[in-house]
């Protein structure tokens, strides 16, 4: 499962984002994903820099590879890094996938979220 985490600038480095991606994490491996992925911009000049991907290899993701030149934003291209990150076992004989829908009041009430 592809999965995205923005944060606003101007709070950046407390934490939060390391904290949506834990609970971000619950859902897929209640559902039987056994993996998920980010894909993130990349460039160094005003607009990006390195921190996303160092975020995300602080967060278990390691990098897979990269697509030059795909993305378009703030009227330039950039490259496009995929990262991955285990979150089950691949097992021989694999449980199907489990709709969220089927599960959601269960993860909900786990990360303390009332509905």
């Amino acid at each position: 499962a592809e999965c995205s985490v923005y944060v606003s600038q101007n709070v950046h480095a407390l934490g939060i984002g390391g904290l949506l991606y834990e609970a971000l994490q619950r859902a897929p491996k209640a559902q039987n994903i056994v993996d998920i992925n980010a894909c993130i911009a990349c460039g160094d000049d005003e607009y990006l820099n390195d921190a996303s991907v160092r975020f995300h290899e602080r967060m278990g993701f390691r990098f897979i590879g990269r697509f030059e030149r795909c993305a378009y934003k703030f009227g330039r291209w950039y490259d496009m890094a995929w990262m991955q990150k285990p979150i089950g076992e691949h097992l021989q004989n694999q449980p199907a996938m489990r709709p969220f829908a089927r599960f959601r009041d269960e993860i909900c009430a786990s990360a303390g979220i009332k509905i």
